[in-house]
């Protein structure tokens, strides 16, 4: 994955909300260039490539004549698009984070455009799963909470491999207040989650990471990816999406911990659980749990992966795994 150019020509104020965003929001895919000069961007483009940039409707057809400018994205005041509109259009009044969020998706899915700038550079994101073999919510407990306690001290994604969505539900610090409250949760509008990344995995998108940015979302100061909205998607998510998933999110993006919480079992997800620095396992707490323990560590005998699995921490009690 190579760095993104994303300019805004914009000659008001309006350019200082994302000046502040990228201030104190470090992004490693994204070089975000600001112009209110219409001669700076000729002269930015005589060296290198804008991917998109960013303007008002009224400077589009001006700026269109820059050759090393890939596309053209309007920033319009209202949500909508006019007659004939020759170029595609994102409102301009809402967060930067959501505006940013749609220019990534726009690219990711524009096969026209090719990031093709300077290389990204960074040490290998900590990869922690969380799992339990006798499902239940504690390990979506378990992982949020590891997830809200890292999240304070390094720069830490969610990523929930469920087969159904719980997320909303879980020990998020905010829910506390709402049980004291209320014991009703308010209805939570749809978010794009796993499921985009695999269909956009198994089409073989070579812009893994733009799209990652464009899904994730905020809870609680920590960076979260939803699980699949159709359980069945999980069974698509094979060996190679698995080893490719990992290394973007972990080499390619500005994370410093990746934790995992893992609701599913296939060979795919054995390679995550052998590729995490840590796999949190949750230990047996009664008679069917520890059955349920043991069915999961025969499989591994039998598959000749017992002793691959050396990095089990336990939550609940102590115990170790084959």
């Amino acid at each position: 994955m190579e760095k993104v150019v994303i300019g805004l020509y914009e000659k008001t104020s309006y350019a200082e909300r994302f000046a502040e965003y990228f201030c104190h929001n470090k992004n490693n895919c994204i070089d975000f260039r600001i112009f209110t000069i219409r001669e700076k961007i000729s002269e930015f483009t005589k060296k290198t490539r804008i991917d998109v940039l960013l303007t008002d409707r009224q400077y589009a057809d001006d700026v269109n004549s820059e050759s090393n400018v890939g596309k053209i994205i309007i920033l319009s005041e209202g949500n909508y698009v006019m007659e004939n509109e020759k170029y595609p259009v994102i409102f301009k009044y809402q967060s930067v984070e959501e505006i940013i969020k749609e220019v990534l998706a726009d690219i990711a899915e524009d096969d026209n455009i090719d990031v093709n700038n300077t290389s990204v550079i960074k040490n290998a994101a900590e990869l922690i799963g969380v799992y339990s073999a006798s499902g239940g919510n504690i390990p979506l407990d378990y992982g949020v909470g590891l997830a809200v306690k890292t999240g304070k001290i390094k720069k830490t994604l969610l990523v929930c491999l469920e087969q159904l969505n719980g997320l909303d539900g879980a020990a998020w610090p905010e829910n506390e207040t709402k049980r004291k409250i209320s014991s009703s949760y308010e209805e939570v509008s749809y978010v794009r989650g796993m499921s985009e990344v695999i269909y956009y995995l198994n089409k073989s998108g070579n812009k893994l990471a733009l799209k990652l940015q464009s899904i994730v979302c905020r809870r609680s100061g920590i960076d979260c990816i939803y699980p699949v909205e159709d359980y069945r998607d999980l069974g698509f998510f094979d060996k190679d999406m698995i080893n490719e998933f990992i290394n973007v999110v972990s080499k390619q993006m500005e994370y410093e911990v990746v934790i995992f919480i893992i609701g599913y079992l296939s060979e795919a997800f054995m390679e995550l659980m052998q590729r995490c620095d840590k796999l949190y396992f949750k230990a047996a707490q009664d008679g069917i749990e520890r059955e349920r323990q043991n069915a999961f560590e025969n499989m591994l005998k039998r598959d000749g992966l017992s002793g691959k699995l050396d990095n089990v921490v336990f939550f609940g009690t102590e115990t170790n795994l084959c």
